[in-house]
């Protein structure tokens, strides 16, 4: 299932970085927003190949970069770069 999200704070990049999903451009008028996120949903229910291959690009992004051992990896190194990093002298 890909993401239909808006083209505002961080979600331009997290479409990017996975390629799960579809963006929509927010409107001052809430009610238009409602309208441009239907019109995104509806862009993907009628197009079920374009929107399995969505959710199957942001299915193995998450999987390959997003998954628990990788989190795991990513905070020990990170971690370990802290410890080994010069203090500062007070």
């Amino acid at each position: 299932m890909p993401v239909v999200l808006p083209d505002a704070s961080a979600f331009p990049e997290i479409v990017a970085a996975t390629g799960g999903g579809k963006l929509f451009a927010l409107s001052p008028s809430e009610s238009r927003n409602a309208e441009l996120l239907a019109d995104a949903l509806q862009s993907l229910l009628t197009s079920p190949r374009e929107a399995a291959a969505l959710g199957a690009q942001g299915r193995a992004a998450v999987r390959r970069d997003f998954s628990s051992p990788q989190f795991a990896a990513r905070l020990v190194a990170e971690t370990r770069e802290r410890i080994d990093a010069p203090q500062p002298v007070s």
